[in-house]
């Protein structure tokens, strides 16, 4: 199980097992790319989804790729869902929706029983990826409006049905896909991506060309404080 920690003063949820990010050379010859690394449900992700679908909306203007690697932030679960770990839940939620202005619903946190794994909701991004999705960002936006506003437990296949349709998503196709030994090995790349590169604390978003990768944030920021962080690096 990973260990995790939710740090409010930088806004980020961290995990204690990423390795250390390995040095590249300045590969300056190959196209850059915005690379986002979160879990759908990861608070500060969804605290931060404004800020980052503005930013996607905005490489899109500059031809600038933006790309999502899943982080797997409480894959397989493992927290016993008592009150100590609820509360915690309870007063983090509460910093994040202060801070950001995003919305979250505490019913669940009144729930009996719960198991917080979020390895299918990142599944189903990889899932959704694989069905040439082209709108990504607001797939893996709308896990996380169901899960933190109407309080839907994405490890469910009854889940994504209403999603899919949004999406133009054939669901019978889908689920094959999110049931899929494929799917879930191609998962498990995405979270060994993310540990690879040094990515402790999640949302983390880096300015990567070939090698190189640069960390534009770890934890929440505000798109300007992006765009800013990209435009001194990319200018024009």
């Amino acid at each position: 199980m990973t260990s995790v920690k939710c740090d409010a003063d930088d806004g980020a949820c961290r995990v204690t097992d990423a390795v250390s990010r390995k040095g590249g050379s300045h590969a300056t010859m190959v196209a850059p790319e915005i690379v986002y690394y979160g879990d759908p449900m990861c608070s500060w992700c969804w605290g931060a989804s404004p800020q980052l679908i503005e930013l996607r909306d905005w490489c899109k203007g500059r031809d600038l790729p933006f790309r999502i690697v899943l982080g797997g932030l409480r894959a397989g679960g493992g927290d016993p869902w008592d009150t100590r770990f609820r509360e915690f839940l309870r007063h983090h939620w509460r910093e994040v929706a202060e801070r950001t202005g995003q919305p979250f619903n505490e019913r669940i946190l009144d729930w009996t029983s719960f198991e917080y794994d979020t390895e299918p909701a990142c599944r189903a991004v990889v899932a959704a990826r694989s069905m040439c999705l082209e709108d990504e960002l607001g797939f893996f936006a709308e896990i996380q409006r169901r899960f933190y506003v109407d309080n839907q437990d994405p490890k469910l296949p009854e889940f994504y049905p209403a999603i899919c349709r949004i999406f133009d998503l054939n669901e019978d196709s889908f689920r094959e896909r999110f049931e899929s030994a494929v799917t879930r090995q191609r998962t498990r790349a995405d979270f060994a991506i993310s540990r690879s590169s040094g990515i402790t604390g999640y949302p983390s978003v880096t300015l990567k060309r070939g090698l190189d990768e640069a960390i534009i944030a770890t934890g929440f920021a505000t798109f300007d404080e992006m765009r800013e962080f990209v435009d001194q690096r990319l200018p024009g």
